[in-house]
Order: structure tokens, then sequence, then C-alpha cells
């Protein structure tokens, strides 16, 4: 069970929709990608996040996939740390305009 949940059967959102899909333009066939992951903030630090990334590590590997990436603004370091403490390491940063994004990569097989 998440840190300070409880069952109270007042059924409300605790995470944004998320999209976990494969396609991969650094190497085809090798990676699942999380986009728009996002928790509410009365969720926050209360191990969702985790959750929802071990889900998803876990999809990968049973799709095959090496790596599971995503992206971020790359000045979002509260978010960033949250990635690089569950295992992800920085790919590559792109830019695209005046905004930075950083590409993280987690090795499933791990």
């Amino acid at each position: 069970m998440l840190r300070g949940a409880s069952v109270d059967f007042r059924w409300r959102p605790v995470a944004a929709a998320w999209y976990l899909g494969v396609g991969d333009e650094i190497a085809p066939g090798t990676s699942a990608f999380i986009r728009k992951l996002a928790v509410r903030r009365a969720w926050a630090k209360k191990g969702v996040s985790t959750e929802l990334l071990s889900f998803a590590r876990a999809h990968a590997r049973a799709l095959a996939r090496p790596y599971l990436r995503l992206d971020c603004v790359a000045d979002r370091l509260g978010l960033r740390d949250l990635y690089e403490h569950f295992g992800f390491a920085v790919h590559s940063v792109i830019r695209k305009g005046t905004v930075s994004f950083a590409r993280d990569e987690l090795q499933t097989t791990q």
C-alpha cells in the first residue's frame, strides 16, 4: 500500500493520464517510453510516482524492451531527482526552441 494511503471508498483520481508506448528514434525496437506522467499534489511524496515507474519498468520488460525512456524539461530539478533516484540516467539533452529537455533512460534488465 502507498505511504499515507487509506481505504475510504471515495474514489478520486491520484494520477493524471499517462501513456506507455513503444517506438524509438534512438535505436528502433529497444525502448518503451513514458509520456505525460503526472501525480496530483495531494499524493506527492507518497510513493505514487515510484509505483507508476515500477509498473512501467515491468511492462517494458514484458515487451522485451531493454530500455525504459522518458524526457522532461531539463531545469525541473525535483522531477529529475525523482527519476535519478529510481535509477534513470541522462542519455542526452536536446533543445527545442528556448527549452532544453533531458532524455533519460533506465535499463530494464537490472
